[in-house]
């Protein structure tokens, strides 16, 4: 293999003992810190950065700094901010969670449990809809209080999967019924009641194109869908109704 021959610069070492090619902003930094001197003997050097000229050709050093500090400050401020508003959120959506599912288990029957999930809980969670959704059982046995849909209706909509997110989407009239119209984004969750229960389903809905969609965190929605299954399940093992 040929060697390159040595142009320019290429190859020389500056004070320091580092090669040009080996040299990092870090470095330069560095050594630009422990030879203060080096920039006020060459002023040139100063002309040609993007700095701010305070006038007459002068380089507002102090002033570049003051300002360079005040917008870090300012970008620091603003990811506090918005770390604060997130954390009053999680706090107020769990606040409305937990006197939610207060609410499901004040529920004395079945159908009092159905009727609390379906007319009270939307205004609790911040939501426009919420459906509890079930296929005809054996010998056409039905979940209490849930909205009877044909058989095969919730394999064809969450499939195998826990929960299905809909962001800015048409939402399903055989679920949610007349509001469906008004639903533009929305949550479906399926049931595991557990052996001779009927495939069932619950269904959130809200007028936010946003208000459900596939990167959100569902830690909370996931934690309700559960407490919602256990309780209807226990619901109806009581022959309660």
């Amino acid at each position: 293999m040929k060697e390159r021959p040595e142009t320019g610069s290429k190859g020389k070492k500056p004070a320091g003992g580092l090669s040009a090619d080996a040299l990092d902003a870090e470095q330069v930094a560095g050594w630009l810190a422990a030879h203060p001197e080096f920039l006020q003997d060459r002023p040139e050097l100063i002309a040609a950065s993007d700095l701010p000229d305070s006038g007459g050709g002068v380089v507002d050093f102090r002033g570049a700094l003051i300002a360079r500090q005040r917008d870090q400050v300012a970008a620091l401020e603003n990811q506090l901010e918005t770390v604060i508003e997130t954390a009053r959120a999680n706090q107020e959506a769990q606040a409305r969670l937990f006197a939610a599912l207060l609410r499901l288990i004040d529920s004395s029957t079945a159908d009092a449990l159905a009727r609390a999930l379906t007319q009270d809980l939307p205004t609790m969670l911040d939501v426009d809809s919420i459906v509890l959704a079930a296929e005809p059982g054996p010998g056409d046995k039905v979940i209490s209080g849930a909205r009877v849909v044909p058989e095969g209706s919730v394999e064809a909509r969450v499939g195998t999967r826990p929960l299905h997110l809909a962001p800015d989407s048409e939402a399903d009239p055989l679920i949610f019924g007349e509001g469906a119209g008004s639903i533009r984004s929305h949550a479906l969750a399926r049931l595991d009641l557990g052996p001779g229960f009927p495939l069932a389903l619950v269904a959130l809905g809200s007028r936010d194109p946003l208000a459900f969609h596939p990167t959100m965190a569902t830690d909370q929605l996931r934690f309700f869908i559960k407490v919602v299954e256990r309780l209807i399940a226990g619901a109806q093992k009581d022959g309660a109704g």
